[in-house]
């Protein structure tokens, strides 16, 4: 079974993560460079800012002036912020162990976690929007992965850059059970999975020595921002009709992600993991059952990065999140 996987995704021209060891130390090959992506079949056109890239199907990237969203093969994300100098920072991070790594965006079904969704790249869009956000593109990227049971989900990405938000991005996911005959029970939703590293801009710093506010913690509950600790782990239930958000940030990039009012159970887990990254997400707590061709779609979510204080971003955030109520 493994050499059939295996010889299946050669013939898809897609690498295992388990075979992508590297990808790490190219992240901070990468990271320390200009990162101006090479050999991208679609150029951006001088007059934009808001385009995306396609490097020889593999990485998709979408582009603004300030946030860059990174997807690989398997729709794994990465989100980074262009500095004045041209070079990219990020605190999100996701390693080549496969029993650490995951999507930004995947579901769960009875059987365990669907994960990985291999990127059809023939089914790769964008289109020109007019919000109450103001004018802006939209890039949609279909994938395709399987349930432990052997179901065939197609996942579709939405990624939202506006021009007059250049360091936020709106992303949200749609779940097609394109089995012909058989349902799934899908039991949660997770949005904006991220695990932040902060030695990605600092490599002298511990990975967990992040400032952080989860909910309003920062603002409601202390007096000042509170770091990290080793063996950090708090959940947040929400039931509630606002807005909800988990912020992390240290002296040179910030990374604050929202979720939309929902109807669904929401949990806000942080934690600091095993490797000492933390980890960030926003899960719904369904019952779904997913029929034949039926479609589930997650809540929008809202990214934003930024290199000012984090109490000058939140307070831009609002800002827009009240544009578009």
């Amino acid at each position: 079974m493994i050499i059939s996987k295996h010889l299946f995704l050669r013939k898809l021209n897609i690498i295992p993560k388990t075979l992508l060891k590297f990808s790490f130390i190219s992240l901070c090959w990468f990271l320390s460079t200009d990162c101006k992506p090479s050999n991208q079949n679609l150029l951006r056109p001088d007059s934009e800012n808001i385009y995306h890239t396609v490097v020889n199907e593999g990485e998709v990237w979408f582009h603004n002036s300030l946030v860059q969203l990174r997807f690989d093969r398997e729709l794994y994300s990465g989100v980074f912020l262009k500095s004045r100098h041209g070079k990219l920072l990020s605190l999100s991070h996701n390693p080549p162990d496969p029993n650490l790594a995951k999507p930004s965006h995947y579901i769960v079904v009875k059987e365990g976690e669907i994960l990985d969704f291999f990127i059809d790249y023939q089914n790769i869009g964008l289109s020109e929007i007019q919000t109450n956000y103001g004018s802006g593109k939209r890039l949609q990227i279909s994938g395709y992965g399987k349930s432990p049971r052997g179901i065939l989900i197609e996942k579709v990405i939405f990624v939202e850059l506006y021009n007059a938000y250049p360091d936020t991005a709106i992303i949200w996911a749609t779940y097609r059970n394109k089995d012909s005959k058989k349902s799934i029970l899908v039991t949660k939703i997770v949005n904006n999975f991220f695990r932040m590293d902060a030695s990605l801009t600092n490599p002298n710093a511990d990975r967990h020595n992040l400032y952080y506010d989860q909910n309003g913690q920062h603002f409601y509950g202390q007096d000042s921002p509170q770091l990290f600790h080793l063996g950090f782990h708090r959940i947040i239930s929400v039931d509630s009709n606002d807005f909800s958000h988990v912020a992390t940030w240290n002296p040179l990039i910030g990374m604050i992600l929202t979720a939309q009012p929902t109807n669904y159970s929401l949990m806000l887990p942080v934690k600091v993991a095993s490797d000492q990254r933390v980890e960030v997400s926003f899960e719904y707590m369904i019952n779904k059952v997913l029929g034949p061709e039926e479609v589930l779609s997650s809540s929008k979510g809202f990214i934003m990065v930024h290199s000012d204080s984090y109490r000058s971003a939140f307070d831009r955030q609002l800002k827009m999140l009240n544009q578009g109520s």
